[in-house]
C-alpha cells in the first residue's frame, strides 16, 4: 500500500479524529491565554452552548431609597438588564496546503503530529493578532473619543504618565458631574484596563515596573498596572490611536471554532490543514470605551 493511501486511512480512524479536535481545542484554549482582548471581553452570556448570536446583559444600578418606600408601593424596584444582541455574522478561515515531498515523506503517525504541532502554533499566533486587531477596531469604531470627554488638551510638557493619570482622573468620573445615567457612577480603577500602543508603553515601562502586579480574574504577570489600573502593550491598536482605555466587560466578542481538519486533496500529493471560525464583535457600553492620542513634547 502506498504511503499517500494509508495517510488517508489513517486520517479517518478514532485516534487522529480524537487528536485533531484536542489540537483546535488547544489553539482556542492559548487563544484565550495569550490574547489581550480575551482577557478584557465580556463574558456576561451564556457561552457554553454554540449559537448563531449571544444576548449579553447590562445591568443597571441599584437605587437607594427612604425606608419604607417598597411597603407603600407594594413592591420593589425591577432590575434594569436590556438585552445586547451579538451575532456571530463574521465567518473566517486558515486554510493551508503542504506538498508531501516538502514534508519530507514523514506522514506517519510521528511525523503527521509534529507537522500539526508546527502550523497549530503558527494558527494558535495568526487567531490571536486577528482577534486583537478586529476588537481594537471596533473599539475606535463604536467607543467614544477622549476629546468627548473633555480631554482635549493634554500638556505635552508634562511626562507620558502624567498624561495618563490626567485621562484615568476625568475617566473615573464617567457618570458623575453632569453625565449621570442608570449604569454608571463613577469607575473603580480595579475594573480599567488601559491598552498602549508598544512604542509609548516602552516610554514608561520603567515606571510601570515599579508598580504593583494587578490582576482582575487571573494572575498572570502581564497584568501591570500603573496607578491602579491594568496596563498592557499592543502593536495592534487601530492608526491614529496612541491608546484605548475602557472597563473590563465593555466590548464583547464571542467566537465559535468550527473544526480543525488536515485532509488530503482529491487526484494529487496534496494536503490540506483548515481552520474555520465564525465571531461577533460589539461594543456594549460606548461610554466606557475611549481612545485618543497623547502629547509628545
Amino acid at each position: 500500500m502506498a504511503m499517500t493511501d494509508a495517510l488517508s486511512i489513517y486520517l479517518e480512524n478514532g485516534t487522529t479524529k480524537a487528536y485533531l479536535k484536542n489540537v483546535i481545542s488547544g489553539i482556542f484554549e492559548n487563544y484565550q491565554k495569550e490574547s489581550i482582548s480575551a482577557r478584557l471581553k465580556s463574558k456576561n452570556a451564556n457561552l457554553s452552548k454554540p449559537a448563531g448570536s449571544y444576548e449579553f446583559k447590562r445591568f443597571a444600578n441599584s437605587t437607594v431609597k427612604d425606608y419604607g418606600t417598597a411597603r407603600a408601593a407594594g413592591k420593589g424596584d425591577k432590575i434594569i438588564a436590556p438585552p445586547i444582541t451579538v451575532n456571530l455574522n463574521k465567518n473566517k478561515e486558515i486554510v493551508e496546503e503542504i506538498n508531501f515531498f516538502d514534508a519530507d515523506g514523514s506522514f506517519t503517525d510521528e511525523g503527521f503530529k509534529a507537522m500539526v504541532e508546527r502550523r497549530k502554533t503558527n494558527f494558535e499566533l495568526s487567531l490571536t493578532d486577528f482577534l486583537d486587531m478586529d476588537f481594537f477596531a471596533t473599539a475606535k469604531t463604536d467607543g467614544t473619543a477622549a476629546t468627548e470627554l473633555g480631554v482635549t488638551d493634554i500638556d505635552s510638557t508634562k511626562s507620558f504618565k502624567r498624561q495618563i493619570e490626567t485621562l484615568i482622573g476625568k475617566f473615573e468620573k464617567t457618570g458623575k458631574n453632569g453625565t449621570e445615567n442608570k449604569y454608571v457612577r463613577g469607575i473603580d480603577r480595579r475594573y480599567m484596563a488601559l491598552v498602549l500602543d508598544s512604542s509609548l508603553y516602552g516610554l514608561v515601562k520603567d515606571e510601570l515596573n515599579d508598580c504593583r502586579n494587578f490582576s482582575q480574574t487571573v494572575a498572570d504577570e502581564k497584568f501591570t498596572g500603573i496607578n491602579g489600573v491594568a496596563c498592557f502593550s499592543s502593536v495592534n491598536l487601530p492608526e491614529g490611536v496612541d491608546y484605548e482605555l475602557m472597563t473590563m466587560d465593555s466590548i464583547a466578542q464571542p467566537v465559535l471554532p468550527s473544526g480543525f481538519e488536515f485532509e488530503k486533496i482529491q487526484l494529487s500529493i496534496e494536503y490540506a490543514m483548515e481552520m474555520f471560525f465564525r465571531y461577533g464583535c460589539k461594543v456594549l457600553a460606548p461610554e466606557l470605551v475611549l481612545h485618543g492620542k497623547l502629547a509628545e513634547a
